[in-house]
This record gives C-alpha cells, structure tokens and sequence, in this order.
C-alpha cells in the first residue's frame, strides 16, 4: 500500500536564536495535532526538509496506551 502520509509546513518563525515550525501531519485518515519542532538559527532549509521527510517516511504512531490519554482528565487528590 502506498505511504498516505502527507507533512506540511505551515510556518516558521524566529526570534533571533531559535527557528518554530509548525508541522501538520495527516496520517490517510486524520489531521493529527501539530507539533512544533524548533532549530536552531542558521538550521538549512534542506535540514528541516529531511526531519520533515523522516516522520513522512516512517509513518508513525502512538501505541494504545498513549492514545487512551487524549483527553484524559485528572481531579486532585
């Protein structure tokens, strides 16, 4: 089966130190949450290119486990 993953940068910004990205990820049925890397100033585009590709290549997944945590909420003891 082909690989469904599509990553997409939606921005980038800096404050002079760091470069934010904003990465979307759509696994072939879902537009998971963003995430939000952040590389160092003077990081090359083709940099950031091969992490995004890394995450289209190998497609991944949260196991059960962490899944079962979204939207998980917790009362004090």
């Amino acid at each position: 089966m082909a690989n469904a993953y599509k990553v997409t940068i939606k921005s980038i910004s800096t404050d002079g130190t760091n470069l934010f990205v904003e990465v979307s990820i759509f696994d072939g049925e879902h537009t998971l949450p963003s995430i939000f890397p952040v590389f160092p100033v003077g990081t090359t585009a083709a940099t950031i290119r091969a992490y995004v590709q890394v995450i289209a290549n190998n497609q991944p997944t949260l196991t059960r486990d962490l899944q079962d945590l979204v939207n998980l909420s917790i009362a004090g003891a």
